[in-house]
């Protein structure tokens, strides 16, 4: 996303003037269009406004845009606040607080400050720009596209609107549509870094992903070879389809406390996913296990997750099994998903299990993930109560070139001594 800042000399024209000899704001805010940027020398000019008592908005107003370019999210909102309130009818502030806000991921908030300039002027370009912008980052493609339209019906060569429908088709997965763009783009403007982005974006991106896998479980009563075939259809920007087919040579029952019933000789699970990342989701699913030596089970879950505040996610699901006279098992979960790096990200989760036979039981499970492009790892261990069962486990996808991977998944449980493994294939296309 590429900020919207103001030709700022253009846009503060009006501004109200202060004592050149004790606040030279005029000479700062024409630094500010400088490349690069003598920040250091532009901080100082601020600070001799603020000792010279100076109340002109602009000072918050370069002092925020600075820290946001700095990285300082924070300090930007809190500065630009300060400026917004300081000039409630100047639209410089407005609208570099509502960029500032789609940098925090805070879309609710720049949109409605986009809507009260659009109120002032509504034929502002930045504003609507803004509007396209949250609208693609709260995954409302259809939205931006109207935006973008009206724009480009005004000025065919509108640069900014060109670019944000290539965005728009590769949000909605429409990739010749997209690629075609892009390389448009790229011809007039190679150096432009949300072309260029883009087109590492396209370079990645997937409507269909099918995984082959095979593996064994050694449980307490044998061993069972394990296939698996899985394939995820990702239909548009938000909503994806998921067909995945499973075969064990052995029905071999389990002790693990979450899932304690008889291995099917087959099942197959059909879900459908509805997500918004970084903001909410949920799935329901449907799963048929069949058995040679046992009635058919089914099985349906429920998933869903919310953004608590911040980058913190919670979510929660539930799995009840029936059709089998004797297998009425349910499984509830609730959990967290916490950033702890830029790449690195905690979950904990806690699981209370109703088997149809024996006591109930609570499972807690803290995973630490790092992703890095297509690249996956994650590890964790858990801890189950009545009876006692400690956990491990780790899986992982590693990218391979021409959109494959291989994928793998191992866990240890103490209760039974039992091991899952898991090694597969990967591959995706368009």
């Amino acid at each position: 996303m590429n900020a919207v800042i103001l030709p700022l000399l253009a846009a503060l024209a009006t501004a109200p003037t202060v004592a050149a000899a004790t606040c030279e704001l005029d000479h700062a805010q024409r630094l500010m269009e400088q490349q690069p940027r003598p920040t250091a020398q532009i901080d100082a000019l601020l600070d001799q406004c603020r000792a010279a008592g100076s109340n002109d908005y602009r000072v918050d107003l370069l002092a925020g845009v600075l820290a946001r370019d700095g990285g300082r999210l924070s300090d930007a909102v809190a500065a630009l606040t300060r400026s917004h309130e300081q000039a409630p009818g100047e639209l410089a502030p407005t609208l570099e607080l509502a960029v500032t806000y789609e940098f925090q991921q805070r879309p609710e908030q720049a949109r409605a400050l986009y809507l009260q300039v659009l109120q002032s002027d509504p034929a502002s370009r930045p504003a609507r720009l803004g509007l396209a912008r949250v609208a693609r980052q709260q995954y409302r493609p259809d939205e931006a596209e109207a935006i973008y339209r009206e724009l480009l019906s005004a000025d065919p060569d509108d640069q900014e609107a060109q670019t944000g429908m290539a965005m728009v088709a590769l949000q909605q997965r429409r990739y010749d549509d997209a690629r075609g763009r892009l390389q448009t783009l790229q011809a007039a403007h190679p150096d432009d870094p949300e072309v260029q982005a883009g087109q590492a974006a396209l370079a990645l991106g997937w409507r269909y992903r099918l995984d082959l896998a095979a593996g064994r479980e050694d449980l307490a009563p044998g061993e069972s070879n394990r296939a698996v075939a899985q394939l995820e259809i990702a239909a548009n920007a938000r909503d994806s389809f998921n067909v995945r087919y499973e075969h064990n040579d052995r029905e071999l029952a389990s002790q693990n406390p979450l899932d304690p019933s008889v291995l099917p000789s087959n099942s197959g699970r059909v879900s459908w996913l509805r997500r918004v990342p970084g903001q909410h989701f949920w799935e329901i699913a449907y799963e048929y296990r069949q058995y040679e030596t046992a009635q058919d089970a089914q099985r349906i879950e429920l998933n869903l997750g919310h953004r608590l505040g911040g980058k913190v996610q919670g979510f929660a699901g539930l799995r009840q099994q029936f059709g089998a006279a004797s297998q009425h098992d349910r499984l509830w979960h609730v959990g967290l998903s916490v950033p702890t790096s830029e790449r690195t990200y905690a979950t904990l989760i806690g699981y209370y299990a109703q088997p149809d036979f024996g006591d109930n039981s609570t499972t807690y499970v803290a995973n630490l993930t790092y992703e890095r492009d297509r690249l996956q790892l994650t590890g964790g261990v858990g801890y189950g109560t009545d009876p006692d069962n400690f956990i491990t486990h780790v899986q992982g996808v590693w990218p391979l070139p021409h959109r494959q991977a291989i994928t793998f998944a191992i866990e240890h449980r103490s209760l039974g001594n039992e091991i899952e493994a898991l090694l597969g294939w990967r591959l995706e296309w368009q």
